[in-house]
């Protein structure tokens, strides 16, 4: 939380977010897993020597594969992509040195840490322990679409792929945005009148 004085000796909290990256992580995850079968299929697939490679790294790669040994290390390696760019984006997204010179200058703090380095630590140490709980729920969710019909037994024809994980959390970010934008409308015609 970040305080904020306010007038009348007031202070507000600005609540940080638990998955700051959104939905990217499982694009940029999904596009680096899905580039071995794509230039498989520029080699001519099993028909030449570098495509039947490409293709052998590419089943290793797919969560979905049908063998389990393969698709449990297509999972890891789906996790592992999802935790690198999950870190990437916050720290291409979020410069917690500007963030912490900005609170300074608006006369910002944070009640109990110092302005300057401290606060720049602390928001830094903050934002490195939400990121990694955000990039596990994220995974969770991104691998339920691959796991689910395997842990319940779904034959492998009939999956749920139309509405995986990236869809449900892309529909719900789409929703709580809608009403915060709402409640912000809410809140400045009250004000208005």
């Amino acid at each position: 939380m970040v305080g904020t004085r306010m007038m009348g000796g007031q202070t507000s909290y600005l609540p940080l977010s638990v998955n700051m990256a959104g939905v990217m992580p499982i694009i940029f995850a999904v596009s680096l897993i899905g580039l071995p079968y794509q230039f498989s299929i520029m080699f001519h697939g099993n028909a030449t020597p570098v495509g039947r490679v490409l293709v052998t790294i590419a089943e290793y790669m797919q969560p979905s594969s049908p063998n389990p040994w393969k698709a449990v290390l297509g999972s890891i390696i789906y996790t592992v992509l999802i935790f690198f760019f999950t870190y990437f984006w916050t720290a291409i997204q979020y410069n917690v040195e500007d963030i912490s010179n900005n609170l300074k200058r608006g006369g910002s703090f944070i009640p109990g840490v110092r302005p300057g380095k401290q606060t720049k630590d602390f928001l830094d140490g903050v934002i490195s322990r939400i990121t990694i709980v955000g990039a596990g729920f994220i995974s969770v969710v991104a691998l339920v679409q691959w796991l689910g019909p395997r842990i319940s037994g779904i034959p492998s024809g009939v999956r749920f792929s139309i509405i995986g994980g990236t869809t449900l959390l892309i529909m719900v970010s789409v929703a709580l945005e809608t009403m915060r934008q709402i409640e912000a409308n809410l809140l400045m015609k009250q004000y208005g009148n």
